[in-house]
């Protein structure tokens, strides 16, 4: 039994067919599946937690056989009755003990896969696949996906665990009272208790709301009780979080993806952000005891996989499985000298360039002196001036 969760609004550079032809294929081979398509911010998650802790993935009735959506080909269904039958599931159905895995596809980009990671409470009965048809797709380059969809559904249709990916946790020791554009008044998902090992024990629980969201009255630098935030491919401070943030909610990335190069939104918007982003005074601890300071960082990324901003190779021998991750940090650098490093940085070529440092991690502590935008995976929550990093390894097992 599968369950796939589509984001119908990610679409660029022309694999809009992914989808259904996942379903026809699905269908022909006789594959029991249940879509589910995401109404907005955050549903993803949702819809991720409720199916993994309802699921009854032993059911084989023919009422969940998956059928190609005929409307999926033009833009997002609205909730209506086509919710109703298997290939518009709305409610999981009821949980009945079984413990057979949870086979999950997600169907959309790096964004809406980040958020069914962070929907999952426990990985152990979960195995995930990944049909990438965002603008980014930085994790499918990261994981050397298959170009050909054909090739990758089989694949996904095999359902067999191909690897075991590690992940990441953000904690985020301290929030400002700014939520990102287009985060503002959309529920959490995240899992509260996750990665409690790295909880700074003097958080105040005052400034979090019962849901494990940071309060909307929290002000900069006032501590968060716990929050935190997973990811897969990379998770930043400073101005890579900064391009995220404006790229999330910004008219340029829909006009990119009409013409299937929505890729090409974090160059457009870097360029401008690099001239104005805030660079301030960072400090970083890393688990071996060594420390970095810059007094005027650009960013801070911590990468798990080798690419992020939409093809940029900023770690480019990062292994998603190898129980370590690379920090890269960028700082006293002119705007002049960074903008000239793009083409290196798209390489991976820029590690020689000064100002540019990078170390193999398994955690990491990061005080910047003002609130900064952190991302994880693209998505873009907060500002922090204090957040600690830590890989968790080998936690996803993927099916691709």
């Amino acid at each position: 039994m599968y369950y796939c969760i589509a984001n119908p609004s990610a679409r660029s550079g022309g694999r809009d067919t992914a989808l259904p032809r996942l379903l026809s294929f699905f269908k022909k081979q006789g594959i029991p599946c249940r879509l589910y398509f995401t109404e907005g911010p955050g549903h993803a998650g949702r819809l991720a937690r409720r199916i993994i802790s309802q699921s009854r993935p032993a059911d084989m009735s023919a009422a969940l056989t998956c059928n190609t959506p005929p409307e999926h080909a033009g833009s997002r269904p609205a909730a209506h009755a086509d919710n109703k039958p298997a290939a518009h599931a709305s409610t999981p159905p009821a949980h009945t003990g079984n413990t057979e895995p949870v086979n999950l596809i997600v169907a959309g980009g790096d964004g809406t896969f980040n958020e069914v990671i962070n929907g999952i409470d426990n990985y152990d009965n979960v195995q995930l696949a990944f049909l990438p048809v965002g603008s980014g797709n930085d994790l499918a380059r990261g994981l050397d996906l298959p170009k050909n969809p054909s090739v990758l559904i089989r694949r996904i249709a095999a359902g067999k665990i191909r690897r075991h990916l590690d992940l990441g946790a953000v904690q985020f020791h301290t929030v400002s009272g700014i939520r990102s554009r287009k985060l503002a008044g959309v529920k959490s998902v995240t899992s509260p208790d996750v990665n409690s090992s790295i909880t700074s024990p003097d958080v105040d629980s005052s400034v979090t709301s019962p849901d494990g969201t940071a309060s909307s009255e929290s002000a900069a630098g006032i501590p968060s009780a716990g929050l935190t935030h997973r990811f897969v491919i990379s998770s930043g401070i400073g101005f890579d979080a900064a391009v995220c943030e404006e790229a999330l909610s910004s008219s340029i990335k829909n006009v990119l993806n009409r013409f299937h190069v929505g890729k090409l939104t974090y160059g457009t918007i870097a360029l401008r952000q690099i001239l104005f982003a805030p660079k301030t005074a960072c400090d970083i601890l890393l688990d071996d005891g060594r420390s970095l300071h810059l007094d005027k960082m650009l960013f801070s990324a911590v990468m798990n996989c080798a690419y992020e901003g939409g093809g940029y190779r900023f770690a480019p021998d990062a292994d998603p499985a190898d129980g370590c991750m690379t920090l890269v940090a960028v700082g006293d650098i002119p705007a002049p000298k960074a903008i000239l490093s793009f083409p290196a940085a798209h390489a991976g070529k820029y590690f020689n360039i000064k100002g540019v440092h990078h170390f193999t991690i398994q955690s990491a502590e990061i005080r910047t002196e003002k609130p900064l935008w952190v991302h994880t995976d693209g998505e873009v929550s907060y500002q922090s001036d204090h957040i600690s990093v830590k890989c968790l390894p080998k936690r996803l097992a993927m099916l691709v």
